[in-house]
């Protein structure tokens, strides 16, 4: 690794170290107790995925780099999804509420980017294939 990318990486964890508080108060701000809990779960257990320490440093990982990287990461994060057998419903939650993370991270003016074109998953015809994955 080069001292560039080293130093633009420690550049990006402290950003996020600061920014993280805001960006999850936005995000769960005037919502009930339930979507609160769906919402800090979501962004947990996309933490855990990345198997980083804090969720500033994920937030560094994901949001610090461009957003072709980002949407590939959220994209390998749904298909890890899949691949762990969750539900339909769940994904699209998970995935919406990075699409909302980075919608708001795009407003406090950390990123000149979003996830809006990162696709969901939909269920075709009542079978139970979706983006070319079989579920049952």
């Amino acid at each position: 690794m080069d001292t560039t990318t080293r130093r633009s990486r420690q550049e990006a964890r402290y950003r996020w170290s600061l920014a993280t508080d805001r960006l999850v108060f936005e995000l769960t701000f005037g919502r009930n107790s339930h979507s609160q809990r769906f919402l800090r779960g979501d962004i947990e257990y996309f933490r855990a995925w990345l198997n980083e320490p804090t969720l500033s440093m994920a937030l560094a990982a994901v949001f610090g780099s461009s957003h072709d990287e980002a949407s590939s990461v959220v994209l390998h994060h749904r298909d890890h999804m899949v691949a762990a057998g969750y539900g339909v419903a769940t994904i699209n939650r998970h995935l919406c509420t990075l699409r909302a993370a980075a919608r708001i991270a795009r407003e406090m003016g950390e990123i000149d980017w979003d996830l809006s074109d990162v696709p969901g998953i939909a269920i075709c015809d009542n079978s139970q294939a979706f983006n070319g994955f079989n579920i049952g």
